[in-house]
């Protein structure tokens, strides 16, 4: 219908939407968003993040647990409870890894039971002593917002502990972002 904006206009009216389309990755999954969305767009990098981290997992969920009878995942705090130990895995993998410098794991990182939720990819890794299947996450920003969501869900003592510890840390600083703007969301 004529009365709902096209997508240019709506992009034209989120600049942090509008940066990311140079990548044409990036553009298939603001046009994907925008159509199961229902021509709604999520207008910050928190908001985006956490729309792909819910299709994703919305999506694993529906072929890997079809009688989990999940409709749809609207957000991170909406997490069906058939998937809900290995998203709170994920998230303290995430935040773990950053503390430790790690983008990359191995299956004694991760655990072998663990479900990636198809938040992290497997590469075969080719060594000397001969191959093997190393991990990462989709994106170093979804590692960074899992990391942010796993800090919200420590004590308020751990949080305010953490943040400290974590505040001079450079590589720490979208974490950091990323925690500030999630707990606006809860």
């Amino acid at each position: 219908p004529s009365s709902i904006p096209p997508l240019s206009e709506k992009l034209e009216a989120s600049p942090s939407l509008m940066c990311c389309c140079y990548l044409p990755l990036n553009v298939v999954i603001i046009v994907h968003m925008f159509l199961i969305m229902g021509h709604n767009l999520p207008s910050t990098m928190c908001e985006i993040l956490q729309a792909l981290i819910c299709n994703c997992i919305y999506r694993h969920t529906k072929l890997h647990y079809p009688n989990c009878g999940v409709k749809s995942i609207r957000s991170l705090n909406e997490i069906p409870p058939c998937v809900e130990k290995a998203f709170q895995h994920l998230c303290s993998l995430a935040f773990e890894g950053l503390e430790e410098g790690k983008v990359v794991f191995t299956e004694d990182d991760i655990g072998q039971e663990c479900d990636r939720l198809s938040l992290l990819q497997e590469a075969m890794s080719f060594e000397v002593a001969g191959t093997s299947l190393k991990y990462n996450f989709l994106h170093l920003t979804i590692q960074e917002l899992l990391a942010a969501v796993h800090m919200s869900k420590m004590s308020v003592e751990g949080q305010v502990s953490t943040f400290l510890k974590l505040y001079h840390r450079e590589q720490f600083s979208a974490v950091l972002q990323f925690y500030a703007a999630w707990c606006n969301f809860i």
